[in-house]
C-alpha cells in the first residue's frame, strides 16, 4: 500500500512537499508535467517501509495546472497540480 499527500507550501518561498509513506520496500518515480505535456522534473525515491519527504523548489515555475504522476511496481497514479500566485 502506498500513501501519498501533496502539498504547495509558499513561505518562505514556493515549494511543493511530498509525503510517501508505504509498508514496502519500493522505488518511486515522480515525474512533473505542464499542461503543454512537456516532462519538467523528475525524481526516484526508495522507500524503506517507512516515511519520505521529499521536497522541491518551485519558484520559478509559473502559475499553472501541472501533472504529478506517481510510478512504482505495479501501480501509477496521475493527480492534477494547480499553482496560484
Amino acid at each position: 500500500h502506498l500513501f501519498l499527500f501533496i502539498d504547495v507550501v509558499s513561505a518562505p518561498y514556493c515549494r511543493l512537499k511530498f509525503e510517501f509513506r508505504t509498508d514496502q520496500n519500493q522505488q518511486l518515480q515522480i515525474e512533473i508535467f505542464n499542461v503543454a505535456g512537456q516532462l519538467i522534473n523528475t525524481s526516484h525515491v526508495n522507500m524503506d517501509g517507512a516515511e519520505y519527504i521529499l521536497s522541491l523548489d518551485i519558484n520559478t515555475w509559473p502559475s499553472g495546472m501541472y501533472l504529478v504522476k506517481v510510478t512504482t511496481e505495479g501501480y501509477t497514479t496521475t493527480q492534477q497540480l494547480v499553482i496560484s500566485r
